[in-house]
């Protein structure tokens, strides 16, 4: 019983990180859906913020309970996330794409 208590207390039995890779490939196709398709379905955009407060909670339960915390280290930037690239293409080709769509 000690033992267990001690390691669900302690930091060293809980999982690592290992990347945030997959968080923000979620939100970056989460974010094509609702830009992409927020003309043919305006209630993509209600069902992503429906889907962000769900995600929170579980990413918040995450962070807390099931990992440990991740060891802080200097980087330049997101790497293959840097927001202004891949973002901004996104926009622009969804703005393309919608006004094409709203054409036909």
């Amino acid at each position: 019983m000690c033992i267990l208590h001690h390691c669900l207390v302690s930091d060293r039995c809980l999982i690592s990180i290992q990347s945030t890779y997959d968080d923000y490939l979620e939100m970056f196709i989460q974010f094509g859906y609702v830009i992409l398709f927020s003309s043919v379905y305006p209630a993509a955009a209600l069902c992503a913020v429906i889907n962000n407060v769900l995600e929170v909670r579980a990413d918040a339960f995450k962070l807390c309970r099931v990992t440990r915390r991740p060891l802080p280290k200097r980087v330049k930037d997101n790497g293959a996330w840097q927001a202004r690239n891949i973002f901004s293409n996104k926009n622009y080709r969804s703005l393309k794409i919608n006004y094409q769509v709203k054409i036909l």
